[in-house]
C-alpha cells in the first residue's frame, strides 16, 4: 500500500493500510476503531483510504521551507465574460426550478512550482478555517480551507453519531428568510 497522509481538526492520520477508488468499502460493517479519509472530485472520482495511525497534532508537520515555493501567476480558467455567463446560467436554472442553490466554482491554474503543503500552511496562518484539511496520496493532493463541516461520524458508546453542521440554511437570530428555508430543505433532503 502506498503511503497517504491526512490532517484535519488537530489530528494527523498516517500509515495507510487500504485504498479504494470507489465508495464500496464504506457500505460494509466498519470497525469503529478504524479511521477513513474519503476524497471525491466534482467529476465523481473517489479515493477512500483507511489509516492505521491517528495522532493528535495541532498542526500539519512539514511544508515550511518557502524556498521551494515559486508561486508564479494564478490564472482563472474563465475570463470575466465567461464568468458572467456562468452566473447568468445558474440564475436561469434557479428560476426554472432545476436547483435550489449552486456551488459556483471556477478553476485556478498556476504554472509555477507550488508546494501544496506550504500553501496550506500559509492559508491556515492567514485564514484559519474550522474544517480545513490536507490530504496527500500517490493519486491526489488536496488542501481545503472549508469553513464548514458537512457531516462527521463519531462512535459514542457503541452507537454511531452523525453530526451535520453545514453553514447553509443557518441563522444567527433564529429568523429564516425564504433563501435560508430553501437551503435547510436542500440539506435535509441530501441526508434522506
Amino acid at each position: 500500500m502506498a503511503d497517504a497522509l491526512f490532517w484535519m481538526d488537530g489530528f494527523e492520520a498516517s500509515d495507510a493500510v487500504e485504498s479504494f477508488n470507489s465508495l464500496q468499502p464504506l457500505s460494509r460493517h466498519l470497525n469503529d476503531q478504524d479511521f477513513w479519509a474519503v476524497v471525491g472530485s466534482y467529476e465523481g472520482e473517489w479515493e477512500v483510504v483507511r489509516f492505521a495511525n491517528v495522532e493528535k497534532s495541532d498542526r500539519l508537520e512539514g511544508g515550511q521551507d518557502q524556498s521551494h515555493n515559486k508561486d508564479g501567476i494564478w490564472k482563472s480558467k474563465l475570463n470575466q465574460d465567461q464568468y458572467r455567463e456562468y452566473v447568468e446560467e445558474i440564475r436561469s436554472e434557479i428560476r426554472n426550478g432545476w436547483v435550489y442553490q449552486v456551488n459556483a466554482c471556477r478553476l485556478l491554474e498556476n504554472e509555477g512550482r507550488i508546494d501544496l503543503r506550504n500553501l496550506f500552511h500559509r492559508i491556515q496562518r492567514s485564514h484559519p478555517a474550522p474544517a480545513a484539511a490536507y490530504f496527500k496520496s500517490d493519486r491526489w493532493e488536496v488542501a481545503s480551507a472549508s469553513p464548514e463541516t458537512f457531516f462527521r461520524v463519531d462512535s459514542n458508546g457503541g452507537a454511531r453519531e452523525i453530526t451535520a453542521s453545514p453553514i447553509k440554511g443557518t441563522s444567527r437570530d433564529g429568523k429564516f428568510q425564504e433563501k435560508d428555508s430553501a437551503e435547510n430543505v436542500m440539506i435535509v433532503d441530501s441526508f434522506i
